[in-house]
């Protein structure tokens, strides 16, 4: 398009990087013994398997919470230009989906920042975004689009690699795509919250950082 300004107004960021991680293999061999009960897409165990939380608080997984509250926290001030506040990973916990698993259309509440990472040299299946403005496509067009951009698409799809780590809004609703693999499928997903002094146009709000996520 010649002499035509685009700009991505009021864009919702994903942010893709990559993590360097010492005692990888460690790391995976604790990720799969999170989920050494989870066998059955239908069993009847009554903690959900597939889900195990509570990592940012076990020193087994400390080092993996410091590298990725260090590399999300510096680039959200860098994205941001705030000062006054800290961002801070709250919690932490690791997923598996077994073949013919996925997960729910969802997003997550009371957090800044959500992110997952991804430790194995193949993950399965995708993580699917969706577009957070309702009305983008109150005219459906989408049958007529004959190449999907940022621009006209109401979802995208991120197929992860090896060690890559992305984080978004919290608002952005997701779910991760059906595992069609015959191998399981293992991520940790965390969330980034805020801590110091709020200065909102309308109030002062000093976030109390002796509560513990």
């Amino acid at each position: 398009m010649n002499n035509v300004e685009l700009e991505p107004l009021f864009a919702s960021p994903l942010i893709k990087t990559t993590l360097d991680i010492s005692c990888l293999a460690d790391l995976r061999k604790n990720i799969v013994s999170n989920h050494s009960n989870h066998t059955s897409i239908n069993d009847d165990i009554e903690v959900d398997s597939n889900v195990c939380l509570g990592l940012h608080k076990k020193k087994k997984f400390s080092n993996l919470k410091k590298s990725i509250e260090h590399k999300v926290c510096s680039i959200l001030h860098d994205l941001y230009n705030v000062e006054g506040i800290e961002f801070y990973l709250c919690d932490m916990w690791s997923t598996c989906c077994l073949p013919g698993e996925g997960g729910d259309h969802h997003f997550h509440a009371n957090s800044f920042y959500s992110g997952v990472f991804y430790p194995f040299e193949d993950t399965p299946s995708g993580l699917v975004f969706y577009s957070p403005v309702e009305d983008k496509f109150s005219l459906d067009i989408t049958g007529n689009i004959t190449h999907n951009h940022q621009f006209n698409t109401p979802n995208y799809v991120v197929n992860p690699k090896e060690c890559e780590l992305i984080f978004f809004p919290s608002y952005l609703h997701h779910k991760v795509l059906k595992n069609k693999s015959e191998k399981t499928r293992y991520s940790i997903a965390f969330n980034i919250y805020v801590k110091g002094n709020l200065k909102a146009p309308t109030s002062s709000l000093f976030i109390n950082t002796s509560i513990k996520a």
